[in-house]
C-alpha cells in the first residue's frame, strides 16, 4: 500500500509530505505502508478551461513528486522527481512495483562477533 497526497500549491507540498511522513510512514509496520508520494499538480491546470484543453496541458505540464519510504528501506526518501504526467506515471510505476531494499546484514561479521563474545 502507498499513500498519495497530491496539492496545487507548492507552500502545501510541505504539509503533503509532513502529513505523509508524521500519519503514514511513522507507522508503516502497523499499516502495511511501502511508501508514500506527495504530488503537486501544475498551477496551470488550477485554472478553468474547457475539458479537451486540460486534457492536452495535463500530458504537457510538469509535476513534482516527493517519494517517501519507510525507515527500514534504504531507497533515498524525500527524493523530488519533475516530468510530465507521463514521465511521472513511469517513475511511480518503477517504485510500486519494485521490492523494498533493505540492508542485509553481513554474515561473515555476525559469526565474528558471535565467536569474539564467546572468547570474552
Amino acid at each position: 500500500m502507498y499513500i498519495v497526497e497530491a496539492k496545487f500549491k507548492e507552500s502545501d507540498l510541505i504539509d503533503a509530505v509532513a502529513k505523509i511522513q508524521n500519519d503514514y510512514i511513522r507507522c508503516f509496520d502497523v499499516l502495511g505502508i511501502k511508501g508514500g508520494f506527495a504530488v503537486l499538480y501544475p498551477e496551470e491546470l488550477t485554472k478553468p478551461m474547457p475539458s479537451e484543453v486540460l486534457m492536452k496541458l495535463a500530458y504537457q505540464a510538469k509535476f513534482k513528486i516527493v517519494a517517501m519510504f519507510p525507515p527500514k528501506d534504504v531507497r533515498k526518501s524525500f527524493t523530488v522527481y519533475e516530468g510530465t504526467l507521463n514521465e511521472i506515471a513511469k517513475i511511480l510505476a518503477e517504485h510500486v512495483l519494485s521490492l523494498p531494499e533493505y540492508v542485509e546484514p553481513s554474515t561473515d561479521y555476525i559469526i565474528k562477533a558471535l565467536r569474539d563474545s564467546g572468547n570474552t
